[in-house]
């Protein structure tokens, strides 16, 4: 654990089936094997998915072209933080860095994971999240 959160590794992507209902998640464990779901639309999984497994894709998908964009005028991406949860949701941040500057930018969690992933970057959850979800506030 450093600066109040810990580092995750994502351990896959579930889907789900229940009442003729698929539903997709995103597995992120820590060094503690403490497991996170962090809810997915189809495509945010299939885009996880494919960027955990390494594919290589014939067309960048949009964090492939995200990534790309940011490198095209130095920016890099440092990592991706999940920060909170608001009204339910979990609420994410990515860190760029720009000589020597760095930035947080509001993201959606999964395309957060998703281009941490294929920058090669690391992802963590903040302390805060794991106490909302033991039930503090």
């Amino acid at each position: 654990m450093g600066n109040g959160r810990r580092r995750v590794d994502v351990a896959g992507v579930l889907e789900q089936e229940a009442n003729g209902n698929t539903s997709y998640f995103i597995n992120l464990v820590d060094d503690g094997g403490s497991l996170v779901r962090v809810y997915a639309g189809h495509n945010e999984a299939v885009g996880v998915h494919h960027a955990l497994s390494g594919a290589a894709l014939e067309r960048p998908m949009t964090s492939g072209l995200l990534i790309a964009s940011l490198g095209a005028f130095g920016v890099e991406v440092v990592d991706a933080a999940i920060v909170d949860i608001r009204d339910g949701a979990f609420c994410a941040e990515l860190t760029l860095r720009q000589g020597g500057v760095e930035k947080n930018v509001d993201a959606r969690t999964t395309d957060a994971i998703e281009v941490a992933l294929r920058a090669g970057r690391p992802i963590y959850i903040a302390d805060i999240v794991y106490a909302k979800l033991d039930g503090g506030d």
